[in-house]
């Protein structure tokens, strides 16, 4: 789990680090603590993070227009402010932040934030058994799933992976962001971007076959799918 604090003062974020590493150790997952003093660093880093732990009144851009920022580059990460500032609680729930602790910083509060936050980042997660090994494939790292000759393919941002399996099976681990288009595919109606001539279209440029019998229904899944999400 990639994990980050940003908070202008040096000194807490190593102090929020410490108890953090803590909290971590007892949870059986592996994970990095990256920390930053301005929201342009944590930004520029490259890095898709998981959990991040934010501070509302910085230099430069604040708190809350980072949090915008991440929730349109890292729409699945969690959120936890952690600020000496209670009057931002309505505006930092409205970009669904996940919890919003006040300083100086309760240890059994922030452990119950972040095993809550653990919790639902595993179920947002897919443990494959390949040949040779056995791992985990984050949900939202899949743009479409395909079934050949009992095989299962799943096409990730950077690769893709096969295992044996069945595609119902599938279906049912992963969940509504999940439509199955064609007898043969999933579809992740995240990255889904036009349906067209038979074909759904995804964000990274796949072109995906829609059975004629599924496709007002995959157009209902859709926009249920956008209306959930607070886009429309």
């Amino acid at each position: 789990m990639q994990i980050a604090i940003c908070d202008d003062e040096k000194e807490f974020c190593c102090q929020l680090e410490e108890m953090l590493l803590h909290i971590m150790e007892n949870t059986g997952h592996t994970y990095q603590i990256s920390c930053f003093t301005e929201a342009a660093a944590l930004l520029g880093s490259g890095i898709n993070f998981d959990m991040v732990f934010l501070d509302i009144e910085m230099p430069g851009m604040d708190g809350l227009s980072l949090a915008r920022e991440i929730r349109t580059t890292m729409p699945e990460c969690i959120l936890i402010f952690v600020t000496a500032f209670q009057e931002y609680v309505f505006d930092v729930f409205a970009l669904e932040a996940a919890d919003y602790l006040c300083k100086p910083v309760d240890a059994e509060k922030l452990g119950n934030a972040v095993m809550r936050a653990v919790r639902k980042l595993e179920g947002q997660a897919l443990l494959v058994q390949t040949i040779h090994s056995c791992k985990t494939v984050k949900l939202n790292q899949i743009y479409y799933c395909e079934v050949i000759n009992r095989k299962i393919y799943l096409h990730l941002r950077e690769e893709v992976i096969d295992y044996y399996g069945r595609l119902s099976g599938l279906e049912a681990q992963l969940g509504s962001r999940f439509y199955k288009c064609h007898r043969s595919y999933l579809v992740n109606l995240d990255y889904l971007v036009e349906i067209t001539e038979g074909q759904a279209v995804l964000a990274n440029g796949a072109h995906i076959p829609v059975s004629r019998l599924r496709r007002g229904a995959l157009m209902e899944a859709l926009l249920w799918h956008i209306k959930g999400k607070g886009k429309i």
